[in-house]
Order: C-alpha cells, then sequence, then structure tokens
C-alpha cells in the first residue's frame, strides 16, 4: 500500500532509518537525517559511501517500509554532498 507524501510521519521514517529506492528501483541508501526541507540519505552503515540531500519534493511513495524517489539512480549525483 502506498501512502502519499503529505501524510508520511518524517520523524518516524527518520527514527528507523527507513530504506531509500530511486524510481529504477536501485537502493540508494537510509534516511538517517531531516534538515529543512530535506532528507539526508547516507549508502553505507559501517563506511560511509554517498550522502546526499534529498528535497522531500523528489520523494514519490511510501511503501513496504521503503521511501520511493521520483529520480533515477543516475540522476543521484546532484544531489551528494
Amino acid at each position: 500500500m502506498e501512502i502519499a507524501t503529505a501524510a508520511l510521519d518524517w520523524d518516524e521514517i527518520v527514527q528507523t532509518k527507513r530504506p531509500v529506492k530511486t524510481s529504477d528501483q536501485t537502493f540508494c541508501g537510509n534516511v538517517m537525517a531531516e534538515y529543512k526541507d530535506n532528507l539526508i540519505v547516507i549508502d553505507g552503515s559501517i563506511v560511509k559511501l554517498r550522502m546526499y540531500m534529498i528535497p522531500k519534493s523528489k520523494v514519490d511513495s511510501f511503501s513496504e517500509h521503503q521511501l520511493h524517489l521520483k529520480i533515477p539512480s543516475d540522476k543521484l549525483s546532484v544531489f551528494d554532498f
């Protein structure tokens, strides 16, 4: 079941470190923090491989305990920090 982004509990998503997938179903990390209108997504639990600051507006839906983005994996580098 998908849930619209307006109904999401961002605090719960951050606390549970929900996994994030791109629009082409590529895992890109877990939500680790919230900063203003952005989510901090980190790929790698022991060694930080990549860090992304993704605007909440780029979240498409939430289903099966995962966030789904509106962007494909080849566009993630725009959100690197």
